[in-house]
């Protein structure tokens, strides 16, 4: 009989925990008044857009998206400061329920509440496909 593979999510945790939680803050906040400085004028410093957010994350688009509308509370196409922050901070340093809710908004594509077969199957089949290599690799 095979063992269960059980993934230990606090170990995890302390491994990559960040140590000083307001510097990681106003390390975000840098990133994001530099990515969107480049999005728009000074006077209207709006947000970051979608192809902005998964370029600086630099994650494969698929990924990048589902992530970027996790993020995006508001639903208005683009990132504000607080999205960006609270985002980031909770996928890194929330705790497991913040976590979760971040992995599952990722997998419910149409935002019902519900994780269906046809909402995660194109995402999931996506990310078993990245631990293939490409031949000759």
């Amino acid at each position: 009989m095979k063992k269960a593979y059980k993934l230990d999510f606090q170990k995890i945790r302390r491994k990559t925990q960040v140590k000083d939680f307001l510097s990681f803050e106003l390390y975000l906040k840098n990133i994001f008044s530099d990515i969107a400085k480049r999005e728009w004028d000074e006077k209207e410093q709006k947000g970051i857009d979608k192809i902005s957010f998964i370029e600086y994350m630099n994650i494969p688009f698929i990924v990048g998206e589902k992530l970027f509308n996790s993020f995006d509370k508001t639903k208005k196409g683009y990132l504000a400061r607080t999205e960006f922050v609270n985002g980031i901070i909770s996928l890194y340093v929330g705790d497991l329920e913040e976590t979760q809710k971040t992995v599952f908004n990722m997998l419910d594509f149409d935002n019902d509440g519900i994780i269906i077969p046809e909402d995660s199957r194109l995402l999931i089949s996506f990310i078993k496909n990245l631990s293939k290599p490409p031949s000759g690799v």
